[in-house]
């Protein structure tokens, strides 16, 4: 995600206002940092020094800076808009000149994913006993995290990622197991991400709504759950739905934590669930798409 932030920085500083001169950045950045060398108040500025810092002009400069230090400069991403094409450009290369400074930015940005990384989240994953061996559970993950960056918004690869490392605030994460029960209703099921990636009411959802198929057995659904069933989800559509069915339970969660969310029987779920699959895909075109055309075998209507 940092690298998201940078390139709309990245292009806020070379795009916003150009009509009219651009917002000339780095001249108000200097103004700025000789006023506050100026101030008479020196104590005052030493102990608020971070907050001028965090100044718009200073985000935006830095971000540029950062870009640089990388080698990437607004003539690298317009020729890697344009295909490395000579001037003059044509009126379609043009416009992705202007149009595409964010998007090829953070390709530029983008890192390769680093020996530290694989290991860390081979250890998170190791703790849901995920029918995988550890190495083939990374490669599955990273390569899912690279299909979803363009079939869904940026929360829903938030949420995965927060399941992965299990950062759901369950009853169980808190050692509070003992007791609790299921959100949605089942009556021997705890507060876990353990039942919840297993749970029949999450599964009957995605089969009856969704056409997402229901393995049955615990492990397979785990796997389902978390991105990682190959053959299962080797479609787009079908990672689509089913990422967008992990964060919808994971925001019904959040909701349920904070305001004792109460679905009293199977109708209220499915309707809550299906309210929750809305509110992940919202905003982006493609994931509403998928929606919109994946049909509901009970009615033949769509969900």
């Amino acid at each position: 995600m940092a690298e998201v932030s940078i390139a709309a920085r990245f292009r806020v500083f070379h795009r916003e206002a150009s009509a009219a001169g651009g917002l000339q950045v780095r001249a108000e950045k200097r103004r700025l940092d000789a006023a506050n060398v100026a101030s008479p108040f020196i104590v005052r500025g030493g102990r608020w020094r971070q907050w001028y810092r965090s100044s718009y002009v200073h985000n935006l400069a830095d971000a540029v800076d950062h870009c640089r230090a990388q080698g990437i400069d607004l003539a690298k991403v317009e020729a890697t808009a344009t295909g490395h094409s000579q001037r003059p450009w044509t009126v379609a290369q043009d416009k992705r000149a202007r149009k595409q400074v964010q998007r090829r930015t953070r390709v530029l940005l983008r890192p390769a994913c680093s020996a530290r990384t694989k290991i860390r989240l081979r250890h998170k994953l190791a703790r849901w006993h995920l029918p995988l061996h550890g190495g083939r559970r990374v490669e599955r993950a990273i390569a899912v995290l690279g299909r979803l960056r363009r079939l869904v918004p940026p929360r829903v690869q938030a949420a995965l990622l927060r399941t992965w490392f299990n950062g759901w605030c369950t009853k169980r994460r808190f050692q509070q197991a003992e007791g609790s029960s299921c959100m949605l209703g089942c009556l021997h099921g705890q507060d876990s991400v353990e039942h919840y990636s297993t749970c029949r009411h999450v599964f009957a959802y995605g089969a009856s709504k969704l056409r997402l198929d229901d393995p049955g057995e615990p492990e397979a659904r785990r796997a389902k759950f978390f991105l990682l069933d190959r053959e299962g989800l080797r479609a787009d559509a079908d990672l689509q739905a089913m990422a967008l069915l992990q964060t919808a339970i994971y925001r019904l969660h959040c909701r349920h934590r904070r305001s004792s969310l109460r679905l009293a029987d199977e109708e209220t779920a499915s309707r809550a669930i299906a309210q929750a699959v809305r509110e992940a895909a919202m905003g982006h075109a493609r994931a509403l798409a998928m929606l919109n055309h994946r049909w509901v075998r009970s009615g033949g209507g769509r969900s």
